[in-house]
């Protein structure tokens, strides 16, 4: 799965997720992976707001953006 090969190859990885104001949101699927808990750190965001990505891309060597404005 394309969510696993950044943290099996050694890299550090920062996500973002949508705001969730209820905390509803079942990310065990990202905390579970391995070496998650060291290498893993999950930030909110908000499409709308360019600056909310800031903590997320400050010092990063890459970005990979796989975002629609749409929600399901």
């Amino acid at each position: 799965m394309a969510h696993q090969e950044p943290s099996s190859g050694g890299y550090s990885v920062r996500t973002t997720v949508r705001a969730d104001p209820e905390n509803k949101r079942d990310l065990s699927f990202l905390t579970s992976l391995p070496g998650a808990a060291e290498k893993l750190k999950i930030l909110s965001a908000d499409l709308s707001d360019p600056n909310s990505f800031d903590a997320a891309i400050e010092g990063s060597k890459a970005v990979l953006y796989v975002a629609t404005p749409v929600d399901f």
